[in-house]
């Protein structure tokens, strides 16, 4: 894979200037044939993963992967969107094996594309979930450094993703810089990522931190038992008297299925 993340100067080079040709025409459909199936394939994979429920559509889901191998086997097999989204369909159906090789077919296709940060962050977002985790960041450092500079700088995504790498490998101080990174953004905006964040911020000894975070998390999600769990248990560890105190509290407002789910 070309490194796209060398300085803009290099683009100028020759070579620079090939792959951003390449990268320009293997991110175009124009055969109207292969645009109705594209277009299939993506009305499928949309109605097969409802973002608003959450819920997935098994049968739809695999008809889309169906039409991206059509595509790709009989119309298109340069274009990279065809690769990105059937790897897109096969996460949520969570053959992370086989989206794999599609993230980084795409990658070879178009290394130049104005999206490509978004590719190395679902590439990397699947490696992780492969736990090959420091292949990942690897992957996601690219893709932070590429959103940064991305229109309307759209880091936050990448940073969030490579936080939850961090995390995974016990770098709490680095985790949670990245997700500060991104609170600084919309400090007022309580988002779920903030346990994670309180978790990592108590690993690094920086507990009235991490408990505030913690506490304003579960104030605004307090229908979501995960959340007043996680409360419960970073007030319970080293806590005061009156700290673990509130955590009991909490502890006997929770569901009795989210009780029994820890025995």
């Amino acid at each position: 894979l070309p490194d796209v993340l060398a300085p803009p100067t290099w683009v100028t080079t020759q070579n620079g200037v090939e792959l951003q040709r390449m990268s320009d025409a293997n991110t175009k459909l124009t055969d109207k044939g292969a645009k109705k199936i594209f277009d299939a394939g993506l009305a499928l994979a949309t109605a097969g993963a409802d973002e608003d429920t959450q819920q997935l559509d098994t049968f739809k889901l695999r008809k889309a992967e169906q039409r991206f191998t059509e595509l790709i086997e009989e119309f298109a097999p340069n274009y990279a969107y065809a690769y990105t989204n059937r790897a897109n369909v096969r996460v949520a159906l969570k053959d992370y094996a086989g989206a794999l090789p599609d993230y980084t077919r795409a990658l070879e296709l178009a290394p130049l594309a104005s999206d490509t940060w978004v590719t190395l962050l679902n590439r990397g977002t699947t490696l992780n979930a492969l736990e090959r985790k420091v292949e990942a960041l690897g992957d996601l450092d690219k893709a932070v450094e590429l959103a940064k500079k991305s229109q309307n700088n759209q880091a936050r995504f990448a940073l969030l993703g490579r936080g939850g790498v961090y995390h995974d490998l016990g770098r709490y101080s680095e985790a949670s810089d990245d997700y500060m990174t991104v609170l600084e953004v919309s400090p007022a905006d309580v988002q779920p990522f903030w346990v994670r964040l309180a978790l990592d911020l108590l690993e690094t000894g920086r507990r009235p931190e991490a408990l505030g975070f913690a506490r304003r998390t579960s104030a605004k999600f307090d229908l979501e038992p995960e959340t007043n769990l996680a409360t419960c248990s970073m007030l319970w560890r080293d806590g005061s008297q009156a700290e673990r105190d509130e955590a009991l509290r909490r502890y006997n407002l929770l569901p009795m299925q989210t009780k029994q789910s820890m025995e």
